[in-house]
Order: structure tokens, then C-alpha cells, then sequence
């Protein structure tokens, strides 16, 4: 499996970040999206081919205070942490994932 830890950043062009290597850059998110989902199945008892990572979470049912909670387990996993702020803007699975992903990098991590 690859590393977020091996992926490496250049520049800030155009406001948008560029990834030395694409291929590797998304099989990291491919992996990291892997193990959201497979958090999210486990932590709400869903069945994982119901986790579309484009569906918003409460039409899965999923409340705000089960999603903090989901939360937790997630930064605790990537050993990143999601601002207020932040969580407002999280409203499917492929959102957490970007966000892992970006903290990840900010962090030095990825």
C-alpha cells in the first residue's frame, strides 16, 4: 500500500495544488477513501456497497452527533484533526476523504 508519507508537494499554482505524481497521489486518496469507508461500515453498521462516497451521509441515516463521534475515530486513524469549521463543509465520505488527504499534506505527512 502506498504511503501518504511518500507523496510530494510542489508549488501553489493557480491556487490549486500540483502533485508530482498523479498515479501515486491517487492511490493514496483510493487508499485513504478504502479505509474511511471501511471505518464508516463498521462504526454505523452499514453495509459497505451502500457507502457511495458522493452520497450525502444523512440520507444514510447517519446523524450529526453519530458523525462527530465518526470523527473522532477518523483523526484518531489518520492522526489528523478536523476543525469546526472544517466539518461544516464535510457532507459525504469523498469530502472527509479529500480533507484527510489535504491535512495530511499540510501536515507534512503526505
Amino acid at each position: 500500500m502506498v504511503q501518504p508519507e511518500s507523496i510530494k508537494w510542489h508549488g501553489e499554482a493557480r491556487s490549486e495544488r500540483k502533485y508530482v505524481n498523479y498515479k501515486r497521489y491517487n492511490a493514496v486518496r483510493m487508499s485513504t477513501l478504502a479505509r474511511i469507508q471501511d471505518l464508516a461500515a463498521k462504526e454505523f453498521s452499514i453495509d459497505p456497497t451502500r457507502l457511495d462516497p458522493h452520497v450525502q451521509l444523512d440520507t444514510l441515516g447517519i446523524d450529526s452527533l453519530s458523525f462527530i463521534e465518526f470523527m473522532f475515530k477518523v483523526e484518531e486513524e489518520f492522526g489528523v484533526s478536523v476543525s469546526d469549521e472544517d466539518l461544516k463543509g464535510i457532507k459525504t465520505l469523498a469530502d472527509l476523504e479529500r480533507h484527510v488527504v489535504d491535512a495530511l499534506a499540510a501536515a507534512g505527512k503526505g
